[in-house]
Parts: structure tokens; C-alpha cells; sequence
């Protein structure tokens, strides 16, 4: 159970107004747009990038981007190599400016995004995710983490 833990930063995205627009859908063209749209937000957050460098760079930081539907879930370990030698902070802050530049060009599409940024545990095993940066919050609590 211990190796599927982990601490960190978490990211949960998806597509402002999908369902809706699911709902709308009276032919192929326009189903078709809206599988571009979701294949574009996937791209722009890195999820299955087919460069290589970006890959390596997700292996070296440990970072997993998982993506179901029009969400998205991004997930950065605060303890990797880079964290050990650049220091949390600055791999933490290049995580968020990279989700602004990502949400930026979204937008300049005409793509609006929801969601949000958590620190606390994450656990995946296979299939399975929990986190609390996938719960909506009913108060306010501090971060949990594990050490």
C-alpha cells in the first residue's frame, strides 16, 4: 500500500460546460469537435505526450497525468530527484506556471476550464484514485499529507 502513496501537489481539470454540451450533440461534425477540444486540453496539460523529452521529464519528476472523459488529473510527488535538487518550491511553481500557460491557450480557443490545485496524499493502485483534491470541499480543513 505504501509505494501507491504519495504527498504532493494535485490537479484536477475538466471542461467548463461539457455535459451540456454532450447533451447538444445532433450529429458526427459536432461530436467530433468536441473529441478535438478534449484531445487539445489533454495535449496543452502533457497527458501521453508523444515528445520525448517532456516524457523523460515526467519520469524524472514523477509526474502522472491521468484523464478520463474531459477531466483531467495531474499529480507531482513533492520528493523526486528534481525536488531534491532544484527544491520543492521551484518545481512546484513551474507545475503552476505551466497550468496557467496550458489554461491560457485553452482559452484562446475558446475553451474554458474549471477546477482545481490541492496539496495532501495521493493514492493510486491500478484503476483505483483517491485523493481529497478530487472531493469538493463542504468546509475548510488543512492539507493531509504523509509523510
Amino acid at each position: 500500500m505504501r509505494r501507491n502513496l504519495k504527498s504532493g501537489r494535485f490537479a484536477f481539470i475538466d471542461l467548463l460546460g461539457f455535459s451540456a454540451r454532450v447533451e447538444a450533440i445532433i450529429n458526427e461534425e459536432q461530436l467530433r469537435a468536441l473529441d478535438e477540444e478534449v484531445v487539445y486540453v489533454q495535449n496543452e496539460f502533457e497527458h501521453k505526450s508523444t515528445d520525448r523529452f517532456i516524457r523523460e521529464e515526467h519520469k524524472i519528476v514523477g509526474k502522472t497525468v491521468l484523464a478520463f472523459s474531459d477531466c483531467l488529473v495531474i499529480s507531482v510527488p513533492l520528493h523526486s530527484k528534481v525536488a531534491d535538487s532544484e527544491g520543492t518550491f521551484d518545481l512546484l511553481m513551474r507545475e503552476l506556471t505551466s497550468y496557467a500557460w496550458a489554461q491560457g491557450t485553452c482559452v484562446l480557443r475558446g475553451i474554458f476550464l474549471r477546477g482545481g490545485v490541492d496539496l495532501g496524499f495521493w493514492y493510486r493502485r491500478k484503476d483505483a484514485l483517491i485523493s481529497p483534491a478530487l472531493v469538493v470541499p463542504t468546509g475548510l480543513s488543512m492539507p493531509r499529507a504523509f509523510p
